[in-house]
């Protein structure tokens, strides 16, 4: 498996999509591609705009906004992938206290999935939610 978490200054935030076109061509099937995206890619309110149009409205949001959008291009560009085994994972948009909880992952609210003992080479997991801030910690993939 290979782990992209990779960071950038937002003058070069168009590296992010370049680096994940570079990982694509270079991996082979059997190998998975873990992707950190940001999230600007996340939807929102009840017309699920991008949380990357709130977050350009934010003061001082013009110096680093090409972050989230160069993540967002990136994903939209993982979208376009096949033949490789890829997830990615967009952290909350908004952190706040709650109860703590030991469900690792969950298709829908109460419906958790316990993690196996040991992760199969095969396993993959599908949301059957659309990636939103309300269920953002959840992990999602699209292949």
């Amino acid at each position: 498996m290979v782990v992209n978490a990779f960071s950038t200054s937002p003058a070069e935030a168009d590296n992010h999509q370049k680096l994940a076109e570079h990982l694509v061509h270079r991996l082979g099937g059997d190998q998975r591609l873990l992707v950190i995206l940001g999230a600007g890619s996340l939807l929102d309110g009840a017309d699920d705009h991008l949380v990357v149009d709130d977050i350009k409205k934010a003061p001082g949001a013009d110096a680093w906004i090409a972050i989230p959008e160069g993540q967002k291009k990136e994903l939209d560009y993982l979208r376009t992938v096949s033949g490789i085994d890829w997830v990615g994972i967009s952290p909350s948009y908004t952190f706040k206290p709650g109860p703590a909880t030991t469900t690792c992952l969950e298709t829908t609210p109460g419906n958790p999935i316990p993690p196996p003992a040991r992760w199969p080479r095969q396993w993959s997991y599908r949301s059957s939610t659309r990636p939103t801030t309300a269920n953002a910690s959840r992990l999602l993939t699209a292949n």
